[in-house]
């Protein structure tokens, strides 16, 4: 992880943007190479845990969904351990893999996660300006949920 963050800090000090791509080569059985798609969601939340950075999450819904088939169920937001129970045991799908990668994310020192859709406008000016499900850092510690409680 200190490799990739020295790596990126460099390249960003540099006023370059860095691109990252997951996709790679597997082995094959009879010895030869195929390309293969790595998990793209897990591949930011590693990088945004590294640089301590806010995560979006682009996807083609506005947010995590208490019941994924009724829009008016979007959770806003989660900062407790509860909450987040909420949010894991709501994610059917392809959101189980985006919600693991906020948690990764998370775990790793991202300062904030938020899952949003990719079909506003401007999707991650609107992901920043509270647009989609904000995961904050709380969600994951159960000392600070018990000490209020």
């Amino acid at each position: 992880e200190m490799c990739i963050r020295d790596s990126l800090e460099t390249v960003l000090a540099g006023g370059y943007t860095p691109v990252v791509s997951v996709p790679m080569l597997g082995k094959e059985k009879s010895g030869g190479y195929t390309a293969v798609n790595a998990d793209a969601d897990r591949a930011a939340a590693a990088i945004a845990g590294a640089l301590e950075a806010d995560l979006v999450v682009l996807t083609d819904v506005s947010g995590i969904y208490e019941d994924p088939d009724d829009e008016s169920t979007k959770i806003e937001s989660a900062s407790t351990p509860t909450e987040f129970a909420g949010v894991k045991d709501a994610a059917e799908g392809f959101m189980t893999k985006k919600v693991m990668a906020a948690e990764e994310a998370l775990e790793g020192g991202a300062s904030s996660v938020i899952v949003a859709t990719a079909n506003a406008d401007a999707p991650i000016t609107s992901a920043l300006d509270g647009e989609g499900t904000t995961l904050e850092p709380g969600v994951l510690d159960a000392e600070t949920e018990e000490a209020t409680q």
